[in-house]
């Protein structure tokens, strides 16, 4: 949640939460080239945001940030005004009737159930390892998203989640954007501590 910003050197105070109800403070850089997107209470698709501005944001706004990190001190890339948070992990299990998949998460650790709806699930292609490194502007990231059906997921991809958090569940997630690359991740990791395959824009084209 944002608690404070610097229109000077357009600095934001952000209240981050943790695991088990517990909090920090951190500070996000959004002077340099940010992509902001807005999406309403209930969105129900990644197409649903909009296109939005530094002078949009207000304290109290719940955002996600995705971006290059040193700790306490985020350098934002893209910041996301709504109840939408990136998830980043592999998939552990697959439920092809209710076209739920179960997501071991990067970082966390934790076990994440995401229900996928129909048309929500892409393929990033070309997809080579040195492409997806952290880029300055999401509006750089060099692949192309091809839309792809739950049949075409499989245990130990790893994928990246634009997911909705479902009210009074904190382990079930509605997965409005889910990409996948098909790289070698299931079989060759990266540590999580790099951000590499969740830097997605929902508002990007697809082919």
């Amino acid at each position: 949640m944002v608690t404070g910003l610097n229109d000077e050197n357009q600095t934001i105070r952000l209240k981050e939460e943790l695991a088990d109800g517990a909090s920090q403070q951190a500070t996000v850089h959004a002077s340099d080239p940010v992509l902001f997107r807005d999406y309403s209470s209930q969105p129900q698709s990644g197409r649903d945001g909009v296109g939005s501005a530094w002078a949009r944001l207000k304290i109290g706004d719940r955002i996600y940030v995705q971006g290059r990190r040193s700790g306490l001190e985020i350098h934002a890339a893209v910041i996301i005004v709504g109840a939408v948070r990136g998830v980043v992990g592999t998939i552990v299990s697959m439920n092809g009737l209710g076209e739920f998949i179960e997501v071991h998460e990067l970082g966390s650790g934790n076990s994440l159930k995401v229900q996928t709806p129909g048309g929500a699930i892409f393929r990033a292609s070309p997809f080579v390892e040195p492409a997806v490194t952290p880029a300055p502007s999401a509006s750089s990231v060099p692949w192309d998203l091809n839309p792809i059906a739950f049949a075409d997921l499989q245990k130990g991809d790893t994928i990246s989640v634009l997911a909705r958090e479902e009210e009074g569940s904190e382990h079930t997630v509605t997965g409005l954007m889910v990409v996948t690359g098909f790289g070698s991740y299931g079989i060759n990791p990266l540590p999580s501590s790099i951000a590499a395959f969740w830097f997605i824009d929902p508002l990007k084209a697809v082919r």
